[in-house]
């Protein structure tokens, strides 16, 4: 074969192997570019599906702790502090951790705060209400009571001081959430006293007999705190706790009073200084509970029983006042209104006495209960709710005649017939003995007599009492 023939065979196969071996490198170059393409499309797509989940990881762990703190926010304004501090839930996101660290200081503050004013007050401030946040008073038809412990000055100095702040702060603490769960407002704590309003600054609904029912309810609880502090009493040679309320129903003005920097809520009115004096005028009469005949008159019939103690004319005052001791309650009252249920919860926070502190005592029940009703159906967030109340009890046969002989003599006293009271105040000595309050009447008949008066024909006569003092 000739060599140059050899060679140019040889240069067309290596041209050939070149070709080949190029094309093949072209076709490997495009599928590694393929497959370089599709793991890049794949590797983006799982950095995009990683993304979406720590995105959706992350937004779960943010929304979950700012729906709690909504939740929570929703309570705070409604004053509801049941569940306990969030500084437990520990954020890993550090922000938010410090927003839930600052919410629950802002919590425990409105919290203190609301022990300072009544609870009312902070939840229409908190609530945003305009009117909450500036000096306004109006004019309101209100039930005010007024109480304190009999003899607290000789207490006072029999008891050290650890004794008593313990029997004083027992002795508020209770008294001042028997007021509360019948709906009233604690406008001041005056040392051993209590000053409460009923329909101020809400509206409440039948707002003299719930304040009637507090009364009440307060000389049942005070029976527990004597069984409490029965022993210290005891060491210390004082007798148990009595305490004596007076109850009166008028109009006053009410509202935000004070200066451009300083306010205070209240009540201002000869309604709020008239309770004042009914208080006084118990230790008169020896009773625990007097209300005005305002009061009386605003009260729905055949719940209460009553004794009809006198009229009088109190210091500083010209128009003459019926009193009336408040006996005990017979029958409860029903109250059905509607009720948002959505911020507050299914159901309210009444009392939280010791077991053996509530034995006589009855507080407000609804008929939903966990957030259901009796048929078992959800609740919306706006409810009827019906509450039935009232810390009833069975009046003794012999109080309810001591009562009617009792009235029978002071309406004969006060009709002009002071020998027939007489003779009924004897009756009643007789078969039961005198209290304090038909003692005094016994004293005036007498007073009467002595001065030859067995008949008053003066038709101006009504046997009203004269007080010439404010404390007796």
């Amino acid at each position: 074969i000739p060599y140059s023939s050899l060679v140019n065979d040889l240069l067309e196969k290596i041209a050939k192997a070149e070709t080949e071996s190029l094309t093949d490198f072209k076709e490997d170059s495009q599928e590694l570019k393929r497959q370089i393409l599709i793991e890049s499309v794949v590797l983006l797509l799982m950095i995009i599906l990683l993304g979406i989940a720590l995105g959706i990881l992350v937004a779960v762990v943010v929304t979950k702790s700012l729906r709690r703190l909504v939740r929570s926010m929703h309570r705070l304004r409604a004053l509801d502090f049941r569940k306990k501090d969030y500084r437990k839930y520990h954020s890993r996101i550090k922000e938010i951790n410090t927003l839930q660290e600052s919410f629950s200081s802002l919590r425990a503050s409105i919290r203190a705060f609301s022990k300072f004013v009544p609870t009312t007050v902070v939840k229409n401030i908190v609530g945003n209400k305009a009117k909450a946040r500036q000096l306004h008073v109006e004019k309101k038809v209100v039930t005010v009571l007024f109480s304190d412990i009999q003899g607290f000055t000789s207490i006072s100095e029999a008891l050290n001081k650890e004794d008593l702040l313990r029997l004083l702060t027992t002795y508020l603490t209770y008294m001042s959430r028997t007021v509360e769960s019948y709906h009233g407002v604690i406008g001041e704590i005056l040392g051993d006293g209590i000053l409460a309003f009923w329909n101020t600054p809400d509206d409440v609904e039948n707002h003299a007999a719930r304040a009637c029912a507090s009364a009440l309810a307060q000389q049942q609880v005070l029976v527990s705190i004597n069984e409490q502090f029965k022993d210290m009493l005891r060491v210390n040679n004082l007798q148990p706790l009595k305490i004596r309320i007076g109850l009166h129903t008028g109009e006053v003005l009410t509202g935000i009073f004070g200066s451009k920097n300083k306010f205070k809520f209240g009540c201002m009115g000869d309604a709020v200084n008239l309770a004042s004096r009914l208080e006084g005028i118990c230790k008169l009469y020896g009773v625990g509970i007097i209300c005005s005949s305002d009061t009386y008159d605003a009260l729905p019939q055949g719940h209460f029983e009553f004794r009809e103690l006198d009229l009088v004319q109190v210091k500083g005052k010209i128009q003459d006042t019926k009193l009336f001791e408040i006996l005990g309650m017979t029958s409860k009252i029903t109250d059905l209104s509607v009720q948002d249920m959505s911020l507050s919860g299914s159901s309210a926070s009444y009392l939280s006495f010791p077991k053996k502190s509530i034995s006589k005592f009855s507080r407000p029940k609804t008929i939903w209960e966990n957030g259901k009703g009796n048929s078992g159906e959800s609740c919306s967030k706006l409810i009827k709710t019906e509450t039935t109340w009232g810390p009833v009890g069975e009046l003794n046969s012999k109080v309810i005649c001591f009562r009617d002989i009792y009235e029978d003599a002071l309406h004969m006293f006060q009709l002009g017939d002071v020998e027939a009271a007489k003779v009924l105040l004897l009756k009643l000595k007789d078969k039961f003995g005198l209290d304090k309050a038909s003692e005094l009447l016994l004293e005036r008949v007498g007073e009467a007599l002595a001065k030859g008066q067995k008949y008053y024909k003066n038709p101006e006569w009504k046997g009203v009492l004269r007080l010439t003092e404010k404390d007796f």
